[in-house]
């Protein structure tokens, strides 16, 4: 073979490349854009969608949580707090909203009209992160502030926010806490970089945690299972994210395409994909099938903190420390 068929080959070998690369950029991170709008004046710290499709409720660091009409994006009601709101998630029913802000409380709200129900001091410092049980009984809450603050887990009735249970595990700030879809067991990650799972009774009592390992080497920000129950994905500021067995706890991949901390994940309905955002600004998901990163696309020139699919799988939701969110169209090549 002469030097020029060589350099044929090579050139040729490299414009494949170039094409396959666009054909994923063109697929996944050139879409686009189906909404954006700048839905908080600070920070957007949460993003869920109620499971009808005709809701979005977004948190943030000017005191406040939206709901918001979707698709229209039309603001529908404010709901006021006296703190930044860190979480905000919808009951399994699809009526309520509970809100959990930096002064410690957790408030619920009718999503229909706005209304707050009720409202009650949770934490002793911030509450980071809520979550329903999937019979929608239960509300769990976790938080923290400074090198650790109230890092007690605490697991609610969702109606009359009455105590159930509690647990204190974690030594630093604890900023995540996830129920399996089947609500027998419960994940909650902290700054201590432990990923703590615990067996969840059937009168909510909290178990003794299991802590799975090998972990990650820095904070652990955010967990999230898979609606199968088949996986357990963690974010973490160690510029990874972990995807585990959630049965048996063996961890399974690493995915270290991140070149700064990742903040959020979450599973598409389907189970199919996975979405993460972090420190980059940027939004990556992942095919389940082997979690080969499959798409990447630059979505803000800052931080990324929420990610949250659409009812319908189509669309991705993301949004950060400019305030913005963004829906971005997921359409897989053929």
């Amino acid at each position: 073979m002469t030097h020029r068929q060589n350099q044929r080959n090579a050139m040729l070998a490299r414009f494949t490349l170039l094409v396959t690369t666009l054909q994923i950029a063109g697929a996944y991170g050139s879409e686009p854009i189906v909404k954006q709008w700048q839905a908080h004046d600070e920070y957007v710290y949460s993003i869920a969608f109620s499971a009808d499709g005709q809701r979005v409720v977004t948190a943030g660091g000017d005191n406040r949580a939206v709901i918001w009409s979707w698709p229209e994006c039309e603001r529908l009601y404010e709901l006021p707090h006296d703190a930044a709101v860190y979480a905000a998630v919808i009951s399994p029913d699809g009526e309520r909203i509970a809100t959990g802000s930096g002064d410690g409380k957790v408030a619920l709200w009718d999503l229909h009209d706005g209304q707050k129900l009720r409202e009650q001091q949770f934490h002793a410092d911030a509450v980071y992160s809520l979550a329903y049980a999937p019979d929608g009984r239960s509300l769990a809450s976790i938080g923290g502030h400074g090198k650790r603050g109230d890092t007690t887990l605490r697991i609610w009735n969702s109606e009359s926010l009455e105590l159930r249970h509690e647990r204190t595990e974690h030594t630093r700030p604890a900023y995540g806490v996830s129920f399996s879809p089947d609500g027998g067991k419960l994940v909650t990650t902290a700054g201590d970089r432990k990923v703590l799972l615990h067996r969840i009774g059937a009168d909510a009592a909290i178990g003794e945690p299991t802590t799975l390992r090998p972990s990650h080497s820095s904070d652990v920000y955010r967990s999230a299972f898979s609606q199968n129950g088949q996986w357990l994905a963690t974010a973490s500021q160690d510029k990874t994210v972990c995807v585990w067995n959630a049965a048996t706890h063996q961890r399974l991949h690493v995915l270290q395409d991140a070149r700064q901390a990742t903040y959020a994940l979450h599973f598409s309905p389907d189970d199919n994909w996975l979405a993460v955002v972090g420190d980059e600004g940027r939004l990556r998901f992942y095919r389940t099938a082997g979690f080969a990163m499959e798409g990447d696309a630059k979505v803000s020139g800052e931080a990324l903190y929420a990610v949250a699919w659409t009812p319908d799988c189509k669309c991705v939701a993301s949004g950060g420390a400019s305030g913005v969110v963004v829906v971005r169209r997921i359409v897989p090549t053929p």
